[in-house]
Parts: structure tokens; sequence; C-alpha cells
């Protein structure tokens, strides 16, 4: 008993950490601060390209996560890149692009104990490109996932020949429009992910493709400031629709996933120079397959409540600036399945899950242009002397 709800547990905790990840890429101040995500860093230009006008000439490098750079063309123009940023689709659920893609690719692999197996897919850099026009600024990412494997092995009966392959190539485009000292963000993006895949042997040919691919990204997010603190609001949208064909003909299998949140808090300063939000988001992670008279859904309903601290001083010791950091985090998950088939209408739900109000805390340093965040792990200490462990460590450099 106690295993299965160990494993429901972590199921819940993978689903739950996944999603956050899919939806906002961190850093070691964020995490810090509770994963409060309306509080801005310049790990918004992961959500919103457009954001790279408010961060010019700033590179930052998360150990084991993103790195990301923005340089200035003249006063209107910025370049930047960015890279480890994971991919950009499902990556978690056994029908995701990439895997179904693999084992539909893994059908002519096998056709030969020579050929191996497919590499997993890689994603090159993605490059930025914005423009910041005073009242309107525009952000662009384009962005070019892929792997292949190429085969030919020539003998005196036959020439084997295997070329196969996985894409996901797409952009996301944003902008920003300020009105009334009231800015409001969007972004769209699309890509049309799919394979391709050839084997011939001299007697056996077969093909694999796409049936049909899309990925698309929507999202706003506006600021509206009152008193003595600012209120923000906003939405991620994500949906995913794939299907593949062996040999010029569709299989019936169709597959999707969507992600969907809706985020809002408040933000504000407190003292002399601290910074403080409160967030609540809601989101709605499915998964869908759809085979030949058989159709299963995954319903994921996740709660996450959120809220950081964040205090500097100045001028300590031999640095610019000291600071500290703390925050809170805890999710409420409720999970829920359905699947029909010619015989069985099955309908199931979990109870709620109400995880643990997780503390985070951390600390930065500044000197000149550069800045370094560290997240601490105060369960794990290497002693009194050496102190907890360092969970995350993010450098930054403005230039």
């Amino acid at each position: 008993m106690r295993r299965s709800v160990i494993a429901v547990g972590m199921i819940v905790l993978m689903v739950v950490v996944y999603s956050r990840a899919q939806f906002y890429p961190q850093n070691a101040r964020m995490n810090a601060l509770g994963g409060t995500f309306i509080l801005e860093d310049i790990s918004d230009i992961m959500r919103y390209p457009v954001e790279m006008a408010s961060y010019r000439n700033a590179m930052q490098a998360t150990w084991n996560s993103a790195v990301l750079g923005v340089k200035s063309v003249g006063d209107v123009l910025s370049l930047g890149v960015v890279v480890n940023r994971g991919m950009m689709m499902d990556n978690y659920y056994p029908n995701s692009f990439y895997q179904t893609g693999a084992a539909m690719v893994s059908v002519l692999t096998a056709q030969d104990p020579l050929i191996g197996t497919m590499d997993p897919v890689r994603a090159m850099p993605h490059v930025l490109i914005g423009a910041d026009l005073s009242v309107v600024s525009i952000g662009i990412d384009l962005f070019w996932e892929h792997t292949g494997i190429h085969f030919n092995n020539k003998t005196t009966a036959a020439t084997t020949k295997l070329d196969a392959g996985m894409r996901n190539f797409g952009t996301i485009a944003s902008a920003r429009l300020n009105v009334a000292e009231i800015p409001i963000k969007a972004k769209v993006g699309v890509s049309f992910p799919g394979i391709s895949g050839e084997f011939s042997n001299g007697t056996i040919e077969a093909k694999v493709g796409s049936d049909k691919g899309m990925f698309l990204d929507f999202g706003a997010e506006t600021d509206i400031p009152l008193n003595d603190f600012t209120v923000t609001a906003g939405t991620d949208l994500i949906f995913e629709n794939y299907a593949f064909t062996i040999n010029d003909s569709a299989n019936g299998n169709v597959f999707g996933n969507s992600k969907k949140a809706f985020y809002g808090g408040i933000k504000g300063d407190v003292f002399t120079d601290a910074k403080w939000g409160a967030q609540y988001t809601f989101a709605i992670l499915d998964s869908s397959g759809t085979v030949p008279a058989d159709t299963s859904i995954r319903h994921n309903f996740i709660h996450v409540l959120s809220c950081g601290l964040e205090n500097s001083w100045s001028s300590v010791w031999k640095f610019d600036k000291l600071i500290f950091r703390g925050g809170l985090l805890m999710n409420i998950t409720t999970a829920s399945r359905s699947s029909k088939d010619g015989v069985n209408d099955v309908k199931s739900s979990s109870s709620v899950a109400y995880g643990p109000v997780v503390p985070s805390i951390g600390a930065g340093v500044s000197k000149n242009f550069f800045q370094l965040d560290i997240t601490l792990n105060p369960t794990a200490w290497a002693g009194v002397v050496s102190g907890p462990q360092v969970g995350q460590v993010t450098a930054t450099v403005t230039f």
C-alpha cells in the first residue's frame, strides 16, 4: 500500500514539475522565490521573446539548465540566443510526439540488426530577433529540433538502405503594447512536427511518414498598477496534434496533448530595496490517444500557490550588492482518466493530492557587471561550517 502511495505521489510530482518547466523556465533566483514568475526576471525572454528589449546586452547561464544572451544592435534591434532550454513539445506522456515518432521509425530500423537505433531528438540553439519601436515592441524566437539516421550497406547480394528522421521547426512571435502605462504582452507560436523514413533491401520496401502534425503556443499577460502594488494576470495555452503513416497509409492512430494555464497575482515593493510577489496558477494538462474504436484521455488539474520575497543591501564587504531571498510553494493536483472502446466506457479519477508547503531560500551577490545567484537546500547540510548544499547556480553578466 505504501509503495502505491509513493508511486502515485511521484507521478503527481513529476507532472507538476514538468508542467512548470514546460510553461515557465526557471533559474536560481526564481526558484528561490518559490517559482513566483510574475516577478520580472531575464528568464521571461523564454516565455516572451519581446522581453529582450528589457534585458539588452546581458547574458545568463544556469548550471544544468538554460543559457541565454541578448546583444543590442543600434537603438532598435536586438539579437539573442537560448541554448539548453529543453524540448518545445511534451516529452512526459508515453504518447508524446518524440516517443511515438521514434517508435514509428523503429519499425524501419528493426528490419536489419546492423542498423541500430535512432538518436534522441536534439534541439539547435534558439535564435531570437527583437525590435523596440517605443510604443510597440516585437520579439521572435526561431527554433529547430531534429534527429536522423542514415544507413547504407552494399553486399554482393543486395544493397540495404535506410534514411529516416524526425523534425520540429517553428517560431514564436510576441509583441508588447504600452497603453496608458499598462503593458500588454501577447504571443503566437506555431510549428509543424513530422517524421519521414524509407527502407529498402532489394526484397522489402517500407516507408513511414506524418499524416498530420501541429504545435500551437498562445499567451497573453498584462500588469495593472494600483496604489501600492501591481496586479498581474495572464494565460499560456499549448496544443499538440499528430498522426503517422505506414507505407503512405494512415493507421488510424491520432495523438494530442494540451496544456492550459491561467495565472494571477500581486507584486510590489516593501522596505527600502525589497520586492515581493504572491501568485495563483491553475493548469490543465490533457493527453489523448485515439486508435480505431478506442479513445483514451488523461486529465491533470493542478493548482499552484506561490509567494516570494527578496531584499538587497548595497556596498556589503567587497560586493556592490548582497541579496537574500525566500519563497513558498504548494501544489494541489487531481488526476482523472477516461477510455472508450466498442465494449467499455470507463471514467475514473483519483482523490485530490495536497502537496506540502515547500519553503525555498537563496542568495545573490553582484560586483560591477557580474552577479551570482544560488538556491540553497536546508534539508541537506554538509556540516555546521560548510552549511547547506547548493541547489542551483545562475551567473548573469551585463555588458
